[in-house]
């Protein structure tokens, strides 16, 4: 691995030597049946593979939970008052 000025690395040397997936971000163009995540944008279809995506599987789940931390109470569905009888 190169040195570059300001950068930084997230993972030791060992760590990346037995990385399967060194990607951030891993997306093929095509249809599979072995997709995390799939979409089709203007005709063509695109896909995060279930196996060898790892870290884009785990940007995927943080991204999601930043979402969640943007919602307000508001935006949340309504739900009704349960009471119990004894």
């Amino acid at each position: 691995m190169r040195s570059t000025p300001n950068a930084f690395r997230l993972q030791t040397e060992e760590a990346l030597r037995r990385a399967t997936d060194t990607s951030i971000i891993k997306v093929t163009r095509g249809r599979s049946h072995n997709c995390f995540a799939a979409t089709v944008y203007r005709g063509s279809a695109y896909c995060v593979p279930e196996r060898g995506a790892e870290n884009t599987n785990q940007v995927f789940s943080i991204l999601a939970q930043l979402i969640a931390l943007s919602v307000t109470p508001g935006t949340l569905p309504v739900t009704s008052d349960v009471r119990l009888i004894q």
